[in-house]
């Protein structure tokens, strides 16, 4: 009687160090998903960064190469100058309009995969604190079991 009860608590044991060794990994998962989506965010807001001050330095160019012109042959081509800013101006908010659209859509994109992985991580942790509860009724039960 005595050996069963020994082996009950070696089983007892082994499992509370493996709901512990579980627990730490999902704690280390956890942390390791916040790290990569942390980095995915500063990759996200670099490119995004890297991007708005390309375009910002490409319209930049090229407004002041327009300005030349216009100012050198303004008198001469009045309609034609007001008509091209007007496209200008026209390509330039359709180009920065699907590029919100673009950088909206990849956020909402990330966010909703930083949910699922948060949601899996909840999932995981109600799990194991199930298995834990269950383990305790078990254990409660073997000691208070007549020897």
């Amino acid at each position: 009687m005595l050996e069963s009860i020994v082996v009950d608590e070696d089983r007892l044991t082994r499992i509370e160090r493996a709901i512990v060794e579980m627990k730490t990994m999902v704690e280390q998962r956890f942390d390791q998903m916040r790290a990569e989506m942390n980095r995915r965010f500063d990759e996200s807001d670099l490119t995004t960064n890297k991007r708005f001050d390309e375009m910002d330095a490409k319209t930049n160019k090229r407004f002041d190469e327009m300005d030349v012109k216009t100012n050198k042959r303004f008198d001469e081509m009045d309609v034609k100058t007001n008509k091209r800013f007007d496209e200008m101006d026209a390509k330039t908010s359709k180009r920065f309009d699907e590029m919100d659209l673009k950088t909206d859509r990849r956020f909402n994109e990330t966010q909703a995969q930083l949910k699922s992985l948060i949601e899996d991580v909840r999932d995981d942790i109600r799990i194991v604190a199930e298995g834990h509860v269950a383990l305790e009724k078990r254990v409660t039960v073997l000691e208070n079991r007549p020897r």
